[in-house]
């Protein structure tokens, strides 16, 4: 509810005011004052007492306004004006002391007030009988020529304030006021106005004061001026830097911005306010406010009327770009995979999916199993998204693709100094990005012993320590491990820690290879010929009769042999359905480099002992009970030795072809034992 304070006067009697306050539902303070005319003390003292009790406004008589001009205050003074009722009420006492007085007629009225009356005086003047004339006084006390004037004017009667009886009479005029003219309607109406005022007022400072805490809040040094360069409005980062530039100074507001700024700025400045020239990305350098400026003018009729300024310095500006490259790092590790992205009907992947799925809604380490292209990965993205940490990060990183010093670096983070060559700044691991979510850690049985000891730590007691720093760093992050390799083979020849097995070995995925799947190669290659077909905006499908093709072929690539094979078919494809022959030669031309093994491989695709001629015995078995080292054999076979042909046969990448042929002692000299 508002408080309003009212200083007493003859316009503003007790009663009727304590009346109105009642009637609107507004608190009341009243001040009484017994002087005609309020002297400094008095409204001195009605001014602290305004402070103590907190009021929303002071109301002033309209008599009494002049005196309140020079007042420092914070709260708004507002002057109650002559009304339309107090001047019936006036008119009607000027008409009945007209005829009592009998003043000869024609009458002639002045009305004389400080603001123009809003009514209609010759509707009034008809109604009363009298001659009309609101007169405007252009000064505070009005000297004993001015109505000797009005007299020489014709006027007979002035209606004016107690104080100017006697200059009235002196004049030869009649003098008429009633200082009883304040009526309830009138004081009602007034009143309204007056709270409506003070709402709308509060409603714009409030609004003003929630721009100014939105200024205060941007990171830029915002400010304001008029069409000269004189600044009306400023935030507290361009308080900052003006006090920066000129630290004797206390407040901005009135000063020049030309004379704020370096002078380098004058040229700019000096287009702008001449020109209303607009500068975007204003780059300032080698001056005490190094950074950017985006000027932008105000323009009334294509005239500057005011300038707008948002200066950022190059420091903020070097923590932003800094602070977006590492969210945008840390928001750019998502799960895009789901469950529904892993197709296949078979057995064996409908009951690794059922696990995977029920894996999922609990938060222990996870450790898939499965050869190179079976889809580990999207595995692992799939089971982060079923689970609690589907809205946190999901991290994924080849443990093979890094030698051993940067592997530590880039898992656990480091400080500034730890190496040659480290930033500066230090860097977050990839276990602290994870912080709440996921990391997928693929080809863990490359990780060196260090390593290997390192994460068992990090599993162990849930926190990592930087490399050069002997800090911990708390942190909750799920763990899920891929090899394709025989881990505990590997713990037998001390390649592997055994206890760093058991750790991650809580929870057992086997993804079985695409030629344990039953018929789910058709099943993908309809699916990866539908992507491309999208991609490369062309549609191939694959006729039924080619699913004996897609299934009678090992893929020993798996499943990404046979998604890149789709997108070979898309590409080279001349017609809307694939056929057998068509897939059959696709086959023996993607995995098949020299001529004269044309009918060998020919006879690898359309026999089920597939591989048996390319073997260094006349072994006649199948290429699903083929071992991994055979089928490297009998691949290199049919590439004369060439490695690169070779894993482009198995569908595998030349450093894992390098890597197995090491494993199984296969001379890098292959060629040379054809």
């Amino acid at each position: 509810m508002l408080k309003l304070m009212v200083v007493e006067s003859h316009e503003l009697p007790r009663e009727i005011c304590f009346s109105v306050a009642k009637e609107l539902h507004f608190n009341l303070v009243f001040f009484p004052t017994n002087p005609e005319r309020p002297n400094e003390q008095i409204i001195s003292d009605y001014l602290e007492k305004a402070q103590q009790e907190q009021v929303d406004a002071i109301i002033v008589s309209y008599y009494h306004s002049s005196e309140h001009l020079s007042s420092e205050t914070s709260i708004p003074i507002i002057t109650i004006n002559f009304s339309n009722w107090e001047t019936l009420n006036i008119l009607l006492s000027t008409k009945k002391n007209i005829i009592d007085t009998h003043i000869p007629h024609p009458h002639k009225v002045a009305l004389i007030t400080t603001e123009p009356l809003s009514i209609d005086l010759d509707v009034l003047s008809e109604v009363f009988g009298i001659e009309l004339h609101n007169i405007l006084r252009d000064a505070e006390e009005l000297p004993d020529s001015y109505f000797h004037t009005l007299k020489a004017d014709g006027f007979e009667v002035a209606v004016c304030a107690d104080r100017y009886h006697n200059q009235v009479i002196a004049a030869g005029m009649y003098h008429a006021f009633d200082p009883n003219a304040c009526s309830h309607a009138g004081l009602l109406g007034e009143f309204r106005k007056i709270l409506r005022l003070i709402t709308i007022s509060s409603q714009a400072s409030r609004r003003s004061r929630e721009l100014q805490q939105m200024m205060n809040y941007s990171f830029e040094a915002i400010w304001m001026t008029d069409s000269k360069g004189i600044i009306t409005s400023y935030n507290a980062n361009a308080a900052g830097l003006f006090q920066t530039l000129h630290p004797e100074q206390k407040s901005f507001s009135g000063c020049r911005i030309q004379t704020l700024l370096s002078p380098e700025m004058s040229d700019v400045l000096e287009d702008t306010f001449s020109n209303g020239t607009t500068y975007y990305n204003h780059l300032l350098l080698h001056t005490q406010t190094d950074g950017i400026f985006n000027i932008t003018p105000i323009k009334e009729n294509k005239t500057v009327t005011a300038v707008i300024f948002h200066f950022t310095a190059l420091p903020h500006l070097e923590q932003m770009e800094e602070q977006l490259r590492t969210e945008s790092y840390i928001k750019g590790h998502k799960a895009k995979y789901t469950f529904q992205n892993l197709i296949g009907e078979s057995a064996s992947i409908r009951q690794v999916k059922k696990n995977a799925d029920l894996f999922a809604k609990y938060d222990s380490n996870i450790l898939l199993m499965g050869e190179t292209g079976t889809g580990k990965e999207i595995f692992a993205q799939s089971i982060h998204n079923a689970s609690r940490r589907c809205n946190q990060p999901f991290v994924a990183l080849n443990c093979g693709a890094l030698p051993p010093n940067l592997l530590e670096s880039e898992l656990f983070g480091y400080v500034d100094g730890a190496f040659t060559g480290a930033s500066k700044k230090g860097k977050k691991g990839l276990f602290e990005i994870a912080d709440q979510g996921t990391i997928f850690l693929d080809e863990i049985s490359e990780m060196d012993a260090n390593g290997q000891l390192r994460l068992l730590r990090v599993l162990e007691e849930r926190e990592v320590m930087r490399v050069g720093s002997d800090r911990v760093i708390p942190v909750n992050v799920r763990v899920i491990a891929a090899c394709n390799k025989n881990l505990t083979a590997l713990v037998e020849k001390g390649q592997f820690r055994e206890d760093l097995l058991y750790r991650l070995n809580v929870l057992t995925i086997h993804i079985p290879a695409l030629r344990e799947r039953e018929r789910d190669a058709f099943l993908l290659a309809n699916y990866y010929l539908d992507i491309y077909s999208k991609k490369y905006e062309k549609t191939v499908l694959a006729s039924p009769q080619c699913a004996d093709i897609f299934s009678s072929y090992s893929w020993p690539g798996n499943v990404r042999q046979l998604r890149n094979f789709c997108e070979r078919l898309v590409i080279i494809s001349d017609r809307y359905q694939l056929t057998p022959d068509f897939v059959r030669e696709q086959l023996q031309q993607a995995y098949q480099f020299h001529s004269q093994t044309y009918q060998r491989t020919k006879v690898v695709l359309n026999d089920s002992a597939a591989f048996s001629s390319a073997l260094p015995t006349e072994s006649q078995k199948s290429p699903e009970t083929l071992s991994e080292k055979e089928r490297i054999l009998s691949a290199l076979r049919q590439s004369k030795g060439s490695r690169q042909e070779a894993a482009l046969l198995l569908g595998i990448s030349t450093t894992t072809l390098w890597r197995k042929m090491k494993k199984y002692q296969i001379s890098e000299n292959y060629s040379s034992l054809l």
